[in-house]
């Protein structure tokens, strides 16, 4: 027997057990023991040929449909946050995106269509570290505190096709920067306030000690 897989790719000498017929039944032979793998997603056409000792032939066939290609998980922020590659300068170096506490982190994904084939999204997992037990994830979900940290995560497809994992490096600030103000030497106080001239420097400075 023989087996062509369409896509171009044909086994041969494919090993066929004979099953004896008997009166008002056919004797019948079945294919087995071949194997193969397919490089792409898609729908293929399967044709098994057999033949027999004295000539006979039969042909049978059917399409696989395959699907190769994971789903690709993106990421969404609901709440205050910055990114670093909309604000590098105000995004410490390593960090992807800063947030506060309150805010959220929602994940979404989906399954692409290549060669008209895909089986859609099954789960997606996350877990904040890279040593803790993964999450199933259901809902946008926080990072509580201030700090740097990291959240892994990934998506499997409903053929089992497990995405890359991925790493979203965040930080968590939740104060806010302080600002005071002077005066130069040329300020005169009265009534508990700065009376300034126009030559008066004023000097604004202010330091976010947390970030």
């Amino acid at each position: 027997a023989s087996v062509a897989w369409g896509d171009g790719q044909t086994t041969t000498a494919v090993a066929v057990e004979e099953i004896p017929g008997a009166e008002g039944l056919p004797t019948v032979g079945r294919a087995f023991g071949a194997v193969h793998s397919y490089t792409a997603s898609g729908v293929y056409d399967v044709t098994v040929s057999v033949t027999d000792d004295d000539a006979g032939a039969g042909v049978r066939m059917f399409q696989a449909t395959v699907d190769r290609d994971p789903p690709v998980t993106y990421v969404s922020y609901l709440g205050a946050y910055v990114l670093a590659s909309a604000a590098p300068a105000a995004v410490p170096s390593g960090l992807d995106v800063f947030l506060r506490s309150t805010s959220e982190i929602a994940l979404f994904a989906q399954d692409p269509r290549v060669n008209e084939v895909t089986s859609g999204v099954q789960r997606i997992f996350w877990r904040k570290g890279q040593h803790a037990p993964f999450n199933l994830y259901t809902v946008p979900f926080r990072i509580q505190g201030a700090g740097e940290y990291i959240v892994e995560y990934f998506s499997v497809d409903q053929r089992g096709n497990e995405e890359p994992h991925k790493l979203l490096r965040i930080g968590v600030d939740d104060s806010a920067p302080t600002s005071t103000v002077s005066y130069g030497t040329a300020a005169v106080h009265a009534f508990g306030l700065p009376l300034l001239t126009p030559d008066t420097p004023i000097t604004l400075t202010a330091a976010d000690l947390q970030a």
